[in-house]
């Protein structure tokens, strides 16, 4: 491990992690650590505490939806499995670009959450279906779709600076 020291200068430090992050923690030095390039990165010291209003969104229902819906792939492998049940390599075929396990991580992420349900198997095959809430997810996606195909020329053309 790599520590800065009382001159500034990096020094080794013997022992495991936590001697090492304990060490920089009680002389209130920079904790560096080495990447995986062996270049060195400051470590955050002291946990993270949101502002009130932060901590309170994002224990809201709200902030789950959103989190979902700002995944690159997440919303389009919805759309792609709206229109029923859909086998795992007709899904990929579907989704031009996207990797086995991008795809794969995509939709037990949507399984955790509950849009998803699969991998349903017959036969040997592997499906995927939308639950009723991926449903109405996917309906909300299409209305803010064409709320925003109505209003591109606002949202691509010039904004005013200030309230």
């Amino acid at each position: 491990m790599t520590v800065c020291g009382e001159d500034g200068l990096q020094r080794n430090c013997k022992g495991d992690r936590d001697t090492w992050y304990r060490a920089c923690v009680e002389a209130r030095r920079p904790i560096v650590s080495p990447n995986a390039r062996g270049a060195s990165r400051e470590m955050a010291r002291y946990p993270v505490r949101l502002a009130p209003a932060v901590a309170r969104f994002s224990a809201a229902p709200l902030a789950k939806v959103l989190g979902v819906l700002e995944r690159r792939w997440a919303v389009l492998t919805l759309e792609a499995l709206g229109s029923g049940h859909c086998r795992f390599n007709e899904l990929q075929r579907s989704l031009d670009g996207i990797t086995h396990k991008v795809l794969i991580d995509t939709l037990r992420s949507l399984q955790r959450e509950g849009f998803v349900r699969g991998p349903l198997t017959e036969e040997g095959m592997t499906e995927y279906r939308v639950t009723a809430l991926g449903s109405e997810l996917v309906d909300l996606v299409d209305e803010i779709r064409s709320w925003s195909d109505r209003r591109s020329d606002q949202l691509t053309g010039p904004r005013r600076a200030g309230c």
